[in-house]
């Protein structure tokens, strides 16, 4: 089941098309709660409903590493920002 991170609106099982829909119509109603969500987990540039849907299946993909590693990697992600993609 595809549920909206910030208001817990239900969208049929892997259905991130609409989930995607939802998020942008709320962005373009300017609804703070969805911007924010959008621009910290998934992307800060605007996108169109296709791409947003792709972008929310990745962000949602736990099934290579496990439920439990998807959390503790989201965990870290909100706390500690995403990992470098390269060291000095």
């Amino acid at each position: 089941m595809a549920i909206c991170p910030v208001c817990s609106m239900r969208f049929g099982t892997g259905n991130y098309g609409n989930l995607a829909e939802h998020l942008i119509d709320m962005a373009s109603e300017g609804d703070f709660l969805h911007i924010s969500w959008i621009n910290k987990n998934i992307t800060k540039n605007k996108t169109g409903k296709e791409n947003l849907a792709l972008h929310l299946q990745n962000y949602y993909n736990f099934k290579e590493n496990g439920l439990k590693m998807w959390i503790i990697s989201d965990f870290i992600k909100q706390f500690r920002g995403e990992s470098p993609t390269h060291l000095y």
